[in-house]
């Protein structure tokens, strides 16, 4: 996956953009994640000890990279917030100028301005940096270049969720800008007239609430105290309009019926399971099923991981019943409903989708102390297992619930590398120059797979399977549906 990047009307001094250096690494294909950083992680928490002032003293102190203001800043916000200070600053963004967050906390930083910015950086280095932009699969081919495609990192991008709810745009603007990023409408941007390369897909939530969909806790419990994750966290569809932006990204109908636009598939990943529950009932299942089961619209996870819930019913009670701490732990798994369950996979399987595996230690599963930790000391021991016991998780399935052909399970799965953002990363692979040896370890980890359970492989050799999931699976999919 490509950085995500915020802003680059700016000097070269002070760029907030770089290109990311995974475009030297010699893959084909490159997602680049297009998503304005949001403005919840700048404000604080509503009501509480720590709000815009003590985050602007935060991010001056962390600017200026001044240890001893900085231990003085969590000083002055009590035990708690000094207790947590690793954890907090690992969920920051923390290479952005004052001035930056300055503007992103002013009531006229839009989020779709940012967007285009975003676009046009990229636009801006194609010809000198030796990648090409995909706008179709005739740009996927034997180029010996760097092949970007664009997916979008939240439904704020387009101009929702604001904090200052009057800001959001209206519906009927919402759709008309998804049209815009299809390319079907004139952009909205005086110097750039029309969006040429449509993203394949979108998240529809983020780490902050956008006031459609509910989103999952993403962000640990130590940073409670600075962000604020709690509006319209674990909520379903809040809105029914919703439903109505959701099948305009789809190029459907109010009947689910295609209207010829372009389909921009949906990333579900960062939606709250409730929110995901009320997706496959009112769309996904309906249309994959009952209108037009022999070309499903797929199910795309990126960035994602097992839980070991089996249904999202059981995620759902278990938010209700506040079971989802930073430990929760089912057969070893997160068991967060940031992850998946037995019924998303499923819901993968059946529609061809895909599952790009995260290699985040939170999602995974690995957790800070613990048994675990105690017992397994190597950390490359302890990096294989959580990487063999999420392959077994997910390819498992299929095989469990009897479905026909389930070795095309091995179809639907990648590895999404989780580099982006701010999450604390497996060391083992902790940037793209280290991708090789996850090569090796996956390999590794299906040789003794095969040996624990051979049915789950059939006929395939580990080191095909290294390939697919490595490489090929992503170009199939992209060819299919792109």
């Amino acid at each position: 996956m490509l950085q995500e990047f915020i802003d680059i009307e700016t000097s070269q001094k002070e760029a907030r953009y770089a290109l990311p250096p995974c475009l030297d690494h010699g893959s084909e294909i490159h997602f680049a994640t297009l998503s304005p950083i949001e403005k919840g992680y700048f404000l604080g928490v509503e009501g509480g000890p720590i709000v815009r002032e003590g985050m602007n003293e935060l991010y001056e102190c962390l600017r200026a990279n001044d240890e001893k203001r900085i231990s003085n800043w969590f000083d002055t916000y009590g035990p708690q917030t000094r207790k947590n200070k690793q954890k907090i600053l690992r969920s920051l963004p923390l290479n952005l100028p004052l001035s930056c967050i300055n503007y992103i906390q002013n009531v006229n930083y839009d989020y779709f301005d940012e967007l285009k910015k975003q676009y046009k950086f990229y636009l801006a280095g194609e010809s000198s940096f030796g990648y090409s932009i995909a706008n179709s699969t005739n740009d996927i081919s034997e180029k010996k270049e760097s092949t970007v495609l664009f997916s979008i990192g939240g439904i704020h991008s387009l101009g929702i969720g604001n904090p200052e709810d009057d800001l959001d745009v209206s519906i009927g603007k919402l759709k008309n800008r998804i049209r815009q990023i299809k390319g079907e409408e004139p952009l909205e941007d005086v110097n750039l007239k029309k969006w040429a390369h449509p993203p394949l897909f979108m998240r529809l939530a983020n780490h902050f609430g956008n006031g459609l969909f509910g989103h999952a806790r993403s962000l640990s419990e130590d940073t409670q105290t600075i962000l604020d994750q709690k509006k319209h966290l674990d909520k379903g569809v809040i809105k029914t309009c919703g439903y109505d932006v959701a099948c305009e990204l789809l190029g459907l109908d109010e009947s689910l019926q295609p209207t010829g636009s372009r389909r921009i598939l949906i990333d579900m990943q960062h939606l709250s399971a409730a929110s995901r529950n009320d997706l496959y009932q009112k769309i996904f299942r309906k249309f994959n099923k009952n209108i037009n089961p022999h070309h499903p619209i797929p199910v795309v996870f990126t960035e994602a991981a097992y839980s070991g819930v089996d249904f999202l019913g059981e995620m759902i009670k278990n938010v209700r019943d506040k079971s989802e701490s930073d430990n929760f732990r089912i057969q070893g798994y997160y068991g967060g409903s940031i992850n998946l369950s037995d019924e998303d996979v499923l819901e993968v399987f059946w529609s061809q989708g895909f599952i790009s595996l995260s290699l985040e230690n939170w999602k995974l599963g690995n957790p800070s102390g613990g048994l675990e930790n105690f017992f397994i000391t190597n950390a490359r021991t302890r990096t294989l297992k959580l990487l063999s016991r999420q392959i077994a998780g997910l390819v498992s399935i299929p095989f469990a619930y009897n479905l026909p052909s389930p070795l095309t399970i091995w179809d639907y799965i990648n590895i999404g590398s989780g580099l982006t953002g701010s999450d604390v990363r497996m060391d083992r692979y902790r940037s793209e120059n280290f991708m090789h040896i996850l090569e090796q370890d996956l390999e590794e980890v299906l040789v003794r797979l095969k040996r624990e359970e051979p049915v789950w492989f059939g006929s395939y050799r580990p080191e095909a399977l290294v390939k697919k999931i490595c490489h090929d699976n992503v170009k199939e999919f992209v060819l299919k549906n792109f």
